[in-house]
């Protein structure tokens, strides 16, 4: 195998190797989604936390 073949061989490798690597990395849209998700559950459970009790002991009279 000369230097040229081998070289092509090396980046078709490379270039392999960074597509796998582009597939499993998260994109900054994931993340901002996620974060949004994370966001609105914790302040849902937060209100709850603050109502549930309010709630339980109007009806639990």
């Amino acid at each position: 195998m000369d230097f040229e073949e081998q070289i092509t061989a090396r980046m078709a490798k490379v270039e392999q190797e960074l597509a796998v690597i582009k597939s499993n990395y998260a994109t900054k849209a994931d993340v901002l989604e996620a974060k949004n998700s994370i966001i609105m559950w914790v302040i849902s459970a937060v209100f709850l936390a603050q109502v549930l009790p309010a709630l339980l002991k109007q009806f639990g009279q």
